[in-house]
């Protein structure tokens, strides 16, 4: 064998080799791509179930937390005491310490003038005491599903204000919507037991205008909240606004409700009314309407910012489903097949108003000039529409005569 062919077998040798372990680090790479690529999606699969079961969770606390409010007041109710201003004013005290934490964490206050958080808290405080004052004379299963009144409300408000724009599907969801509130206040007018009997007696008899009266307070103050909501859009512009925004509303809220609850209407006589050896069970009702009232006014806003305002209305949606749970097991209060009726017509309604989401103007004008970007014959539309039709004729007429011209 000659030193060129010995030369030429070791290079193939060599090259057949360095093939050999090239080919087995592809594999060995490829393999743990595989491996990696499944643990991957192992991982993202856990992720993914985690945060499902974190949101469903998250999303029951909210509704938990608007239902606990109605339960609590209720307790109190049949203790003997009915002091709604005085039971949000402990709220609003605790608010208001959210202005202590923003000033050490900012330095300082906001820009926005004081009389704008006034207003919002008149809204807010007349709205709460109004839904209070509503479990004295209807069910807690009543007012949830007629708080979900403040949709149209904020609809109708930020059309006016805002300069919202809605789509069709907006407005059938409001038909819905009406309906839902119509089956329940048809309910509380016609089906609940009569309020002159103690919540005895038969049904339908004759209309219970307590309860009727109970449901126009929900009404209203599903008018006010949706006021205050409009308002607090404009109030808060960044992430640490809404602790100052919860500051002052906590401190004109305390102002009012402690004007209105001990100088105007002196709630504080009830508790002459109040059942004897109670004391222990009236203070924890007390904190428990203060703790999660306190809780929702503080997650609302980030559950918003987080979620979105969808799934909100979902969990105001199984807020009714709690609600109703409450009225059955903890008051003994019959099951009425018009709140169900009223319960799906208003899962319609939240699922179609979900659909889109509405555009404010400045979207909808930017919204147009990408379309008109990306579709060039609504723009050759608006040019004639406008003062170049005669270049658009002009350059028709120039086309038409060519084509003319090469077909002879």
């Amino acid at each position: 064998m000659s030193t060129e062919e010995r030369d030429r077998n070791q290079i193939n040798l060599a090259t057949s080799t360095n093939f050999s372990k090239r080919l087995l680090t592809n594999n060995q790479e490829e393999e743990a791509r595989k491996q990696g690529s499944m643990e991957g999606h192992k991982n993202l699969r856990k992720n993914t179930i985690l945060s499902i079961l974190t949101t469903i969770l998250f999303s029951e606390l909210v509704s938990i937390t608007l239902v606990s409010g109605g339960v609590f007041t209720t307790f109190l109710q049949n203790k003997g005491l009915e002091t709604p201003i005085l039971e949000l004013s402990f709220m609003y005290i605790g608010l208001s310490f959210y202005l202590i934490y923003h000033f050490t964490q900012k330095g300082k206050y906001t820009e926005t003038p004081l009389w704008k958080f006034f207003i919002i808290a008149m809204f807010d405080v007349h709205g709460n005491i109004l839904v209070v004052k509503a479990f004295e004379f209807t069910s807690i299963t009543s007012v949830m599903l007629l708080q979900v009144f403040s949709i149209p409300c904020a609809l109708l408000l930020s059309i006016t204000f805002l300069k919202v724009k809605y789509s069709k599907n907006h407005y059938v969801a409001l038909l819905f919507c009406a309906g839902g509130v119509t089956f329940s206040m048809i309910n509380d007018l016609i089906m609940h037991p009569r309020a002159s009997e103690g919540g005895e007696g038969e049904y339908g008899e004759r209309f219970n205008w307590d309860a009727f009266i109970g449901d126009l307070m929900v009404l209203t103050s599903s008018v006010m909240f949706a006021s205050s909501n409009i308002l607090q859009e404009h109030t808060i512009k960044q992430n640490s606004d809404v602790f100052n925004y919860l500051g002052f509303l906590g401190l004109f809220g305390t102002i009012i409700t402690l004007i209105e609850g001990l100088l105007i209407f002196r709630e504080y006589e009830q508790f002459g009314h109040a059942q004897s050896g109670a004391t222990g069970a009236i203070i924890s009702y007390y904190f428990g309407f203060v703790a999660f009232n306190f809780f929702g006014y503080t997650i609302v806003p980030w559950f918003i910012k987080r979620y979105g305002a969808t799934l909100f209305n979902m969990s105001n949606l199984t807020s009714i489903i709690w609600s109703m749970i409450s009225d059955i097991c903890l008051f003994d209060r019959p099951f009425y097949w018009m709140y169900l009726c009223g319960f799906i017509l208003e899962i319609i309604a939240i699922g179609i108003y979900s659909l889109k989401p509405p555009l404010k103007q400045n979207s909808v004008k930017q919204e147009s000039q990408q379309e008109d970007v990306l579709n060039p014959e609504i723009n050759l539309i608006q040019l004639v529409n406008r003062k170049e039709h005669k270049e658009l004729l002009m350059t028709s007429t120039h086309r038409t005569i060519t084509h003319r011209l090469i077909s002879l």
